[in-house]
């Protein structure tokens, strides 16, 4: 007899023995229907797990997307309330509060929010609606130090030129501080002088019958406080002497800033021809 009849037959023997209870297969029964019931239940329970994951990553996804959303809405509906710097065509005249030195800077006005970039978009705003250049001929800026340099302007090709002086101020932007002519010479006042009315001048100009228009001018209003005009030579230069009458009334008391502007006329049409421009002082009347 072979080790497996040996073995098989000793648990034939063993078994042959054994009697079941009478409620044994009851029993058993019962512990497989409680063990099903725990497996269905583990599996429920699992189940269970897995989809509250997948619902928060779910969730998750939907909170990223809202708050890009949201940030989205929120940069389209941002509203800036800075001062913008403007290009050279901008022409707005809000008024604001400026950091620039009102003794420098003559054009763009301090007091509103025009300003440029370029020195040479500066000097062409200045020649055409400052001093009233029609079509002026605007050449490149001629750089003096690292902040500021001169814009040449002519009436037309084979016109006199007249030196739009420029500086960097405020936020690197650039101001028209002033403007020069070979053809006059202003001896008085000289730049920074404080002047009442009436004005008076001296100095020499180049001009057609020697005629030189003068104007007052505050930093307000387009329309001058005064005008007149001073004779010089229609050729050679010659010395002028001259008063213009001008009203300060209107400015608030303590001395304000504006500009002498002095220009010629020339061209078949009598369009301005040269012009020179400093910043000066006004004194109200007290």
């Amino acid at each position: 007899m072979t080790l497996d009849d040996r073995i098989r037959s000793a648990i034939q023997a063993r078994t042959s023995r054994v009697e079941p209870s009478p409620g044994a297969l009851h029993d058993i029964q019962e512990k497989l229907m409680h063990a099903q019931q725990d497996n269905n239940r583990t599996r429920l329970m699992i189940g269970l797990g897995a989809a509250a994951a997948i619902i928060a990553v779910v969730a998750g996804v939907v909170v990223v997307t809202g708050d890009d959303d949201d940030q989205d809405l929120d940069v389209a509906g941002t509203t800036t309330t800075e001062e913008p710097t403007t290009s050279a065509s901008t022409t707005s005249t809000t008024v604001f509060d400026a950091v620039v030195d009102p003794a420098v800077a003559i054009w763009p006005r301090v007091g509103t929010s025009q300003r440029f970039e370029s020195p040479v978009a500066a000097a062409q705003s200045f020649a055409t609606d400052f001093l009233g250049f029609t079509e002026p001929i605007v050449g490149e800026l001629r750089q003096g130090d690292t902040r500021s340099g001169e814009v040449p302007v002519q009436p037309a090709p084979d016109g006199p030129e007249t030196t739009v002086l420029v500086r960097q101020l405020e936020d690197d932007t650039w101001f028209v501080i002033a403007a020069d002519t070979a053809d006059i010479t202003l001896d008085s006042p000289a730049a920074g002088d404080l002047v009442e009315c009436p004005v008076q001048l001296t100095g020499e100009a180049l001009a057609f019958e020697g005629h030189v228009d003068v104007a007052i001018r505050d930093d307000v209003s387009d329309q001058p406080l005064g005008a007149g005009f001073v004779t010089g030579g229609g050729g050679p230069a010659a010395p002028f002497d001259g008063t213009v009458e001008c009203d300060l009334s209107s400015l608030d008391p303590g001395a304000q800033y504006g500009s002498i502007v002095m220009t010629t006329a020339g061209g078949e049409d009598g369009r301005v021809w040269t012009a020179e421009v400093i910043r000066v002082q006004l004194q109200p009347a007290s």
